[in-house]
């Protein structure tokens, strides 16, 4: 393998782990500042944090999806350059949505809910 090659995996690997890491902090950010400091509970205050994360990555998996898609159209013709390797890219965008929409309904009809009964149990 090519020292360039190597160099460009580990450049696409740190950019993740920063967004991922810029997401979070931002998460982290909007939950604290939006709940009240003499309420707040690690389980409710994690709960929000991750089903946030996870909302906003849905959001940004649309500029992805936006370029996997373009990125297959040649531009002289304006149209798909090679079909096969286009719809293993689409593929594997499509596998993405369906594990963020997946961990959207776990958050929303299960964990969100489990979080509020508990700290409402605990008011109590």
């Amino acid at each position: 393998v090519d020292r360039t090659a190597r160099k460009m995996e580990w450049l696409w690997i740190t950019v993740l782990l920063g967004v991922v890491l810029g997401v979070f902090l931002f998460a982290f950010a909007i939950v604290r500042r939006y709940s009240s400091a003499s309420e707040t509970k690690a389980f409710t205050g994690t709960i929000a944090t991750i089903a946030l994360m996870s909302t906003l990555f849905c959001v940004f998996l649309v500029p992805i999806d936006i370029y996997v898609v373009s990125s297959g159209m040649s531009e002289e013709t304006n149209k798909q350059a090679n079909p096969d390797e286009l719809s293993s890219f689409t593929t594997g965008v499509r596998w993405l949505y369906y594990s963020f929409y997946i961990l959207q309904m776990l958050f929303v009809f299960f964990l969100i809910p489990l979080g509020y009964f508990w700290y409402e149990e605990e008011l109590d």
